[in-house]
Order: structure tokens, then C-alpha cells, then sequence
């Protein structure tokens, strides 16, 4: 959207992350009622619908964060000539099948508090003299996927499983093809209704299982998790979890919709990095308001690291192999963790400026370090990703007695960086 020229105005639950990560105006519910001009609105806010337990409490947040949050935003935008509203809904609309695919044609709305909820969800924008499209959505799997951070760990430690029967359809879609629909939805004047935001391949609880520990190379030995445990164990809300959805994206096929990861393989190879056996993987963005040139430039100067480290790593620059910086430079650093002095020797692996640059510890304290740097144009500022793929010695000892430790300490480190960019580049 801020590619093609769109000016964003957010509104967030998180407005000091979306500052940091995206070019946007972010603006409070209070603050919406003095923003004129707004066109298109693209609606996803709710708290998450399978974070913790459905008691009473939780449900009336639930209910508060999709309903009545949808009514206050259409109640401050009343000045605004509005040309189309695309809303988040879900697939847990739909009464549970095992066999025909769902549709939005055939589905019937579900009993009980899931069904109830995201009826009135739907029914929040019935007011709006505009064109609406609704987004009924499956489990989104992206890398920053809410579900999958929770999976991974579990499959990874060897103690996922299938759940219940396993015979239960999962709608799925994966964030690319997500985005696409609802831009689409936004931008073309023919969209309009209620469209099943899923993938076109119905896929069962058992076949994701084995295709999700196929792309980790995860070991996989525990039976089946009984459906009683799960209902004691989450309650009301483990019906996510065990209801059968083989919800299938007819209006989207009808119009042709071009998926770009239509069956579950290629979603998940794209989400999950290839890992090796230990190897973790840190990921963050900023956006800098400075062009790609000017930002490339700051990360690039390795005395520009001293700053934005923490103090406490007393990190300094020795020397470096080369005068400037090109593929193959050797710098040599030194720092102190926990009070023990460490020599660092990273390799510059790749140099493609002022696009991306990698640099590979060659000696130091991981067994692996691989840091990738990339940079991208965004409105009127750069993008900046941080890609870091770390392994610590040791073997299992080491994983099992070190990895949380270090991943704290690696989130700090990263944590005060973002912190002192933020301070440097004076990102509002």
C-alpha cells in the first residue's frame, strides 16, 4: 500500500512498535475523530481468539475488542466520505463439517459463543453506507505467524502431536495470499460480500501435522493428544483445536483470485526457515526515516556499532582487514560477557550495497553467527531487517542448559539496538 503512493494511518493496540516498523501516522481512537480524508479502511483489530482460556471475563474482551471497537472507529469517522471497509471476520462463523467443503454459499452459522461472537462481529458494520467485503479467515501461517511461534518450539522438542482424531480440517491461508485479497478487496470497485479468506487445498489435522514436521525435520513419536485432555485442558475454546472447518475459498476462485502458496508444502517451506539441528533465528524491522543510501551508509561503519550496543558488552572495533569495507573484509572486535572478556573475528560473507550486506563470525563465542543485514525503500524512508541465524557450542549440553539464557541476552542486545536507532535517526 505505501509502495503505490497510499498515505497509512494506524490505529494500533501497540503504537510504539508500529512507529518503529512501519510508515505510518499511527493515531489513538480519541485522535481518529480529527483525521479527514481517509478513503479506504482496512479493519483487523481483536484480541486473540485462542491466547488463554474462554472464561467469562476473557469473552467479554473478546466480544468488547471486535463489536463494540468496530462501532466506536465507524462512530469517528462519520466525517470522512468513505469509498470501501475491508473487515476481518473468521472462519469460525461456520458450524463444523467433516466432509462437504464449506463455502460461503453453504455454510451455516455456528451455535454457541464462537458463532454468536463473530456473527456480531459482522453485523458491526451493518450501518455502513459503503462498500464492505468480509474476510472470513483461516489460520494465517506466515513467519511471524501467532500459531506457528506457538507450534515450532513444541515440534522442534519432539513433543507436538497430532490433535484428537486428527481427521478434523484446518482453514488455513498464508499471509502473502492474505494481504493480496484484501488489497485487492480494497482497491477494486467489484468486490464486495463475504469472501472464506482460505487456501483452496482442505488439508486435515493429521496431514498438517506430518507436512509441519517434514519442513522441520523435527522428531516426531508422541500419539495422538486425546480430545478429553484438550477439552480440560483449554476449556470452551479448545473447540479451535478440535472442530472440523474444511472451509474452501469458492468467491475468491470464482474471480480468479491467484494464490500464491496454494497448497500447505509451499506455505510452509516460505514461513519456516531451514534451520539446522540448534540453530535459532532472530528476525526484527525498523523503518528509519532516511533513504536507503544514508542508511546503508550508518550500518555499514563498523564504529557506528560501538553505539548502539549495549554498554555493558564494552563492545570495540580492533581492526579491520581492509581500508574499506568489500566482501571478505575481516574485522576483529572485543566485548565482555558476563564479565568475561571475548575476541570476536566476523567475515564480511556478502556485499551488495546499498541492498543487503551478511557478516559471519569466524571466531568468537557461538559455534554460528550469521548475521544479514537488508535494506529497502519504503515511502519516504528505508526498511531494515535483521536477520540473525545463531548456534551455541556445546552440542545438546548446550541447548538444552544454554538456549534460554543466550536468547534472552540475544533479544536484549537487539532490544536496545532498536532503542538507540529509534534515538539516532529520530524516528517519531
Amino acid at each position: 500500500i505505501v509502495e503505490e503512493g497510499y498515505e497509512v494511518i494506524a490505529l494500533t493496540r501497540n503504537p510504539e512498535t508500529a512507529r518503529l516498523t512501519y510508515p505510518a501516522n499511527i493515531v489513538s481512537l480519541e485522535e481518529l475523530e480529527n483525521v479527514s480524508g481517509i478513503k479506504y479502511v482496512i479493519h483487523l483489530a481483536g484480541a486473540s481468539i485462542a491466547d488463554q482460556r474462554w472464561t467469562n471475563s476473557y469473552k467479554k474482551t473478546l466480544y468488547k475488542s471486535r463489536v463494540d471497537f468496530t462501532k466506536d472507529i465507524i462512530a469517528k469517522l462519520q466525517k470522512n466520505d468513505l469509498d470501501s471497509w475491508v473487515q476481518m471476520s473468521a472462519t469460525g462463523y461456520y458450524k463444523p463439517e467433516n466432509d462437504p467443503k464449506i463455502t460461503e454459499e453453504n455454510g451455516v452459522k455456528a451455535d454457541g459463543f464462537l458463532g454468536d461472537l463473530v456473527e456480531d462481529w459482522e453485523k458491526s458494520i451493518a450501518e455502513l453506507n459503503v462498500r464492505v467485503s468480509t474476510f472470513r479467515m483461516g489460520m494465517v501461517i506466515g513467519e511471524k505467524s501467532h500459531a506457528l511461534e506457538k507450534m515450532i518450539p513444541l515440534f522442534r522438542s519432539g513433543v507436538g502431536a497430532v490433535l484428537g482424531s486428527g481427521k478434523q480440517y484446518i482453514p488455513w491461508i498464508h499471509i502473502d495470499d492474505a494481504v493480496s485479497a484484501m488489497v485487492n478487496a480494497l482497491k477494486d470497485s467489484s468486490y464486495k460480500g463475504v469472501y472464506n479468506l482460505t487456501s483452496p487445498e482442505l488439508v486435515q489435522n493429521k496431514e498438517f501435522t506430518k507436512e509441519l514436521v517434514k519442513v522441520l525435520d523435527a522428531p516426531h513419536f508422541l500419539p495422538p493428544a486425546p480430545s478429553f485432555s484438550l477439552k480440560i485442558l483449554y476449556g470452551e475454546m479448545s473447540q479451535i483445536l478440535l472442530s472440523s472447518l474444511p472451509v474452501y475459498p469458492e468467491n475468491l476462485v470464482n474471480r480468479s483470485f491467484e494464490f500464491k502458496y496454494p497448497s500447505l508444502k509451499e506455505a510452509l517451506s516460505k514461513a519456516i526457515p531451514k534451520l539446522e539441528t540448534g540453530e535459532r533465528i532472530l528476525a526484527r524491522l525498523q523503518w528509519i526515516p532516511k533513504s536507503k543510501d544514508d542508511t546503508f551508509e550508518f550500518f555499514q561503519n563498523e564504529k557506528n556499532l560501538e553505539d548502539i550496543t549495549p554498554p555493558s558488552l564494552h563492545f570495540r572495533v580492533l581492526k579491520k582487514s581492509t581500508d574499506t569495507i568489500s566482501k571478505g573484509t575481516l574485522i576483529d572486535y572485543k566485548l565482555r560477557i558476563n564479565g568475561f572478556p571475548v575476541k570476536w573475528r566476523t567475515l564480511i560473507a556478502t556485499w551488495n550495497p546499498p541492498f543487503s550486506f551478511s557478516d559471519q563470525q569466524l571466531k568468537g563465542p557461538y559455534t554460528k553467527w550469521d548475521h544479514t543485514h537488508n535494506f529497502t525503500s519504503l515511502g519516504t524512508g528505508t526498511l531494515m531487517e535483521d536477520r540473525v541465524i545463531y548456534k551455541l557450542p556445546f552440542g545438546l549440553l548446550g541447548r538444552i542448559f544454554g538456549m534460554w539464557y543466550v536468547k534472552r541476552d540475544v533479544n536484549k542486545i537487539f532490544n536496545y539496538r532498536w532503542d538507540k536507532v529509534k534515538e539516532i535517526f529520530k524516528v517519531p
